[in-house]
């Protein structure tokens, strides 16, 4: 499992982390295509795995693990706040590139 996060995003996680809340990545229904990563911040599930990258401990549920190797975590700009995930290992994305289907990866 590799996740690769940017210095800004991390920034921005590290600002925002709070004591009972923690950066997670889910799978959400998007776009023309299907499906897009999100990083969301909520309390953590017993049933959660916890992937580190750069001394940020990230919670994937399970499920959607599968769909999160070779991640990247970056923000849209560099003058930017808002947050992407970047699944790496997508083949084929849709015309607008916010999301992918399940059956590309």
């Amino acid at each position: 499992m590799k996740i690769e996060i940017s210095k800004e995003a991390k920034a921005i996680i590290q600002e925002t982390l709070c004591s009972d809340k923690y950066p997670k990545i889910i799978l959400r229904k998007s776009g023309c295509a299907g499906w897009t990563l999100v990083l969301i911040k909520e309390v953590p599930k017993a049933k959660d795995i916890i992937v580190e990258s750069d001394g940020i401990k990230f919670y994937i549920d399970a499920q959607v693990l599968k769909y999160t190797n070779n991640v990247s975590i970056k923000t849209k700009s560099m003058l930017d706040r808002e947050i992407i995930v970047i699944n790496n290992s997508i083949k084929q994305k849709c015309r607008c590139g916010k999301s992918f289907s399940i059956s590309n990866l």
